[in-house]
């Protein structure tokens, strides 16, 4: 399978810091054990993920949308994808038309009621 990775921080401190580092890593080792081709890496630095209009994250969108040959879009974090759940659960059903599933490093993402919670509560 293809996949993309998309990190973020929404600070300009935290670019100066090892964060993206971090995130960027960790998104590949996980795409290795799930055997996931990273076609490309979407970085974003110093916005925050209040609105859907971020730089890297509208081309990391069209990205999935030409060929639909991206079957996953990884996320270190869910809140690196988006803030609200509104955003949150329009972007996913805007990547399943795309034939992408979204995967986050760090927490589970079902359609069960505990992966639902997590998604609303962050947590």
């Amino acid at each position: 399978m293809k996949g993309i990775i998309y990190c973020r921080v929404s600070s300009n401190e935290q670019v100066q810091g090892t964060s993206l580092e971090n995130q960027q890593s960790a998104c590949i080792e996980y795409a290795r054990r799930n055997n996931i081709d990273v076609e490309e890496i979407f970085i974003e630095r110093g916005e925050s993920a209040t609105a859907t209009n971020r730089t890297e994250f509208l081309k990391a969108l069209e990205r999935c949308s030409r060929g639909k040959d991206i079957g996953a879009f990884i996320v270190w974090k869910l809140d690196r994808f988006a803030r609200n759940t509104t955003d949150h659960f329009n972007v996913r059903a805007m990547l399943l038309k795309y034939n992408t599933t979204l995967h986050s490093v760090t927490e589970p993402i079902t359609d069960d009621p505990q992966g639902q919670l997590i998604i609303v509560t962050g947590k």
